[in-house]
């Protein structure tokens, strides 16, 4: 069996059409794809940092899913000795100081048997963790916004020019978190989109399944432009 790790590993923050637009492209997400080892019930792992076991470490015990079961303590000789487990899968990831890291996947058998099996985790250096939404929208309303609409309204399409229907448009004041405040507005079969805004500052959120996530900043007036907004996603992957 394999277990697929998924790490997304950067954020591309640009300037397009006249707004600040965040976007995370396909190419940017890394996949570790591990082989589960077969182990019996008592199980232990060595924590390697350069070719020599480390103490300096934090593990963590998870379900093939993700979810964390325990953390995990290490013995004088930096060793892990997992807890007795039921049969199935299990992940377990490491980390040391210096962003250094590492992921072991493990198929506990139904057996009976006593013996011990040994595994080793080589950590190695690992991708920085990619901005949080949050983050990204902080960024984005930190810069002034360039772009002065009448009303807000657009279509959102696709690398190919081709309209995205079911695309979500969240709109807030900016500055604003959460679902307090916040519009949302879906494009319809054609990709369009709009929204009645009173003057204003604000940040809308575009996103579609299977495509990266645009932040733009804008400015409702009634000396902005009447134009109706482009608004291109990118394949790729949205920010947490």
């Amino acid at each position: 069996m394999k277990f697929t790790r998924q790490s997304r590993c950067a954020m591309l923050i640009a300037l397009l059409a006249g707004c600040f637009v965040c976007t995370l492209p396909l190419h940017a997400a890394s996949v570790e794809v591990l082989s589960c080892q077969p182990a019996t019930q008592k199980a232990h792992v060595t924590i390697a940092l350069a070719g020599t076991a480390s103490r300096d470490v934090k593990a963590v015990l998870s379900w093939q899913d993700g979810r964390q079961i325990q953390n995990l303590s290490m013995d004088r000789a930096g060793r892990i000795v997992l807890p007795r487990l039921q049969p199935g899968t299990y992940l377990v990831e490491a980390s040391a100081p210096a962003n250094q890291g590492g992921a072991l996947c493990l198929e506990i058998s139904p057996s009976k048997q006593e013996r011990s099996t040994h595994f080793a985790i080589s950590l190695h250096a690992m991708p920085p963790a990619p901005p949080t939404l949050d983050q990204l929208l902080t960024a984005a309303e930190n810069q002034d916004p360039v772009l002065r609409l009448q009303q807000f309204k657009g279509v959102v399409t696709d690398p190919a020019k081709s309209v995205l229907s079911g695309a979500t448009v969240e709109i807030r004041p900016k500055g604003v978190r959460g679902d307090f405040r916040t519009l949302t507005a879906p494009t319809d079969a054609e990709g369009h989109f709009s929204a009645h805004l009173p003057d204003g500052i604000y940040t809308a959120v575009f996103t579609a399944q299977g495509f990266g996530r645009q932040i733009i900043v804008f400015e409702i007036a009634k000396t902005g432009s009447s134009e109706e907004l482009q608004v291109p996603l990118q394949i790729g992957f949205a920010a947490e």
